[in-house]
């Protein structure tokens, strides 16, 4: 959900993909002395991101059907895990997505496992400890990740095309044409528990 961004003389930290009625608007929060080094767990974010996560957050769906429902409960998850690292504070929104939609979950961390490889011998060690025999992930993947090291490893290498779903986006009781892979908060603002079914009701192309 959080990810970190660098930009000349700017470090940002992004939630996703907003709307701005017709265009998509990164969403962006200021961290405190982040380096690349640093894990994402050893990031944190500024303490008055909360006021800055308001103001973009409602100018981009006050006038969604359930905007003041879905805004109290993210922003009551932020106020109280705003002095976390970022790796926590993602932890709890997944989390609390998952729940709300009624989405079965079984999370690892990282943190909690003994690593010391990097880049691809990560996620082989990963693996390995987990005593997978496959390797499932998009194809996105196919930028980082070499199909042949996996099966010389003797993993099955899986690759699929996830197909987002098409719902109705409006501002007040006007349709607007859609956006597609904004973050999870545009479907729960427009259609609140009713996005369970929709984010449910999914393809992948193998």
């Amino acid at each position: 959900m959080f990810n970190i961004i660098e930009e000349v003389g700017k470090i940002e930290f992004i939630l996703e993909i907003i709307k701005i009625y017709k265009k998509k608007k990164l969403f962006s929060l200021s961290v405190i002395d982040h380096h690349q080094k640093k894990k994402i767990s050893e990031v944190y974010l500024n303490g008055n991101n909360l006021e800055h996560f308001k103001n973009q957050i409602e100018e981009a769906y006050r006038d969604t059907k359930y905007f003041k429902k879905i805004f109290n409960l993210t922003y009551e998850i932020l106020k109280y895990n705003i002095d976390n690292n970022l790796s926590s504070i993602n932890f709890k929104l997944i989390s609390f997505f998952c729940d709300y939609l009624n989405i079965k979950k079984n999370f690892s961390l990282s943190s909690n496992l003994d690593l010391s490889e990097k880049k691809e011998n990560l996620i082989l060690e990963i693996l390995k400890l987990r005593k997978a025999s496959s390797y499932l992930a998009n194809n996105g993947s196919l930028q980082y990740a070499d199909r042949d090291f996996f099966e010389k490893n003797n993993l099955d290498f899986k690759t699929h095309d996830y197909e987002h779903p098409v719902y109705v986006q409006k501002k007040k009781d006007i349709e607007l044409n859609f956006l597609s892979h904004l973050s999870i908060l545009d479907i729960l603002f427009n259609y609140d528990k009713g996005a369970e079914k929709i984010v449910k009701n999914f393809n992948i192309s193998w």
